[in-house]
């Protein structure tokens, strides 16, 4: 039987969900959130979430919309926002913050309507933000150095060839930023947590340069990585929670090697409790375990 929240919550109503963490549930649909009642979802956490498209917003009108959480969501255009959010009574202004740096608005919104009161500091958090766009298109702007750093439309290139005053705590935490720039810069202030957790280091990048200060926390939090490592890596002082709560982690990984784990039974099943690949059988047998604030957040691989 597959697994997907909106059958768990039908099939477990009365379990302790945590009705703001199922609010930004990738999972979910606005269905999810008119058929089960009975849950207190949060409407500015709904408003955000990305899987909420401006189709169900017109379809729903009754639903106490949140302004500023849809000028958050990542998945709600600019034409969509024009007319909902800022041409609405009071919209003109107050929400300009979070649009500049909603990822759908792309570089062609803030050309065409050069007159509006964009915040082109909340604006350095926008992934459609290159390079060129601060450098050429706006350079007398007020741009934050450290969310551009952080912003992976920044590319390899920019980087290389150093076309801003990077921020390198933040640089560390860039999908965008190359190990082998790190390697050859090694003596800059690098975040060793945030270049271990970052989504653009690869398990081939710490085989690599195993002599790096790899950060056993931050690496825990990577999605790149793979039981095989952990286990070759056994004695490190893995974050477990983490680890267990990771795609690459199968139930079967985690009964073969249960010796090694070092948490009881019961937090095994607590961590486990956020892995996508948990089934519904183990659901079924564990229900009474299981950590449901963890629960509420698992998006079982699927994303819409």
């Amino acid at each position: 039987m597959s697994t997907n929240i909106d059958q768990l919550l039908s099939d477990y109503p009365s379990k302790n969900w945590n009705a703001n963490i199922l609010s930004s549930n990738r999972s979910i649909s606005f269905n999810t959130v008119s058929s089960h009642s009975f849950i207190r979802w949060n409407p500015i956490a709904v408003s955000s979430n990305a899987a909420i498209k401006a189709t169900d917003v017109d379809a729903n009108p009754v639903y106490p919309w949140d302004m500023g959480g849809l000028c958050n969501n990542q998945e709600i255009g600019f034409d969509f926002l024009l007319r909902y959010v800022i041409d609405r009574p009071n919209g003109r202004h107050r929400y300009w913050s979070r649009i500049s740096a909603n990822n759908s608005v792309g570089l062609d919104a803030f050309r065409t309507y050069k007159n509006k009161p964009w915040d082109f500091i909340a604006a350095s958090s926008n992934t459609n933000m290159t390079s060129n766009a601060v450098l050429v298109e706006w350079p007398d702007k007020q741009w934050d150095i450290k969310a551009l750093s952080s912003n992976r439309g920044i590319t390899q290139d920019d980087i290389f060839k150093k076309r801003l005053e990077f921020h390198i705590p933040n640089l560390s935490t860039n999908p965008s930023l190359p190990t082998r720039y790190v390697v050859d810069n090694i003596d800059l202030d690098w975040n060793w947590v945030a270049l271990s957790a970052n989504p653009g280091t690869e398990l081939i990048d710490v085989l690599d340069h195993s002599r790096l200060p790899w950060d056993i926390n931050g690496l825990s939090i990577n999605d790149n990585l793979t039981w095989d490592y952990v286990m070759t890596n056994r004695s490190a002082n893995w974050n477990w929670y983490e680890v267990l709560a990771k795609k690459y982690v199968s139930l079967k990984n985690v009964d073969t090697d249960r010796d090694v784990i070092p948490l009881s039974n019961d937090a095994i099943v607590d961590a486990l409790s956020l892995n996508p690949n948990v089934s519904r059988d183990w659901i079924d047998d564990n229900h009474k375990k299981i950590n449901w604030d963890r629960m509420s957040g698992n998006t079982f691989g699927i994303q819409n």
